[in-house]
């Protein structure tokens, strides 16, 4: 079985907007739908890859006053999207080398998703 997330995009919707769709519909299918989360496996890629990773990070930082959330059994991402700030001595070194983006182009990505002005971004 699949479940496809619609969650809400950026700009019109920065972060943590997108963050806070998963959450839920996650919570949703293992707390309503009582999906055993060793059986449920988060996958995305680019952006989505990112927003698999944030949500594994969330469910383990999970309200305190709450019972601990289940996490996945499996996250799983493609071409993740993980430093918007793009800062990372990978980044940086290679560059040059991805035919498909630009750091200017990045850049407004990171701009669109956070919701911050251009020189913002990297504050979030």
């Amino acid at each position: 079985r699949v479940l496809y997330l619609d969650y809400r995009l950026a700009p019109e919707f920065p972060l943590p907007a997108a963050l806070e769709d998963a959450k839920a519909a996650y919570m949703w299918l293992v707390t309503d739908e009582k999906v055993d989360s060793n059986r449920v496996a988060i996958v995305g890629d680019s952006s989505g890859g990112g927003l698999a990773l944030m949500l594994a990070l969330a469910l383990q930082k999970h309200d305190a006053t709450a019972s601990p959330a289940p996490v996945p059994g499996a996250v799983v991402t493609m071409s993740a999207w993980t430093d918007l700030t793009m800062q990372s001595t990978s980044f940086k070194k290679r560059q040059d080398k991805d035919p498909m983006t630009t750091e200017g182009m990045l850049t407004a990505f990171a701009v669109a998703a956070t919701g911050t002005e251009r020189d913002d971004h990297t504050k979030r």
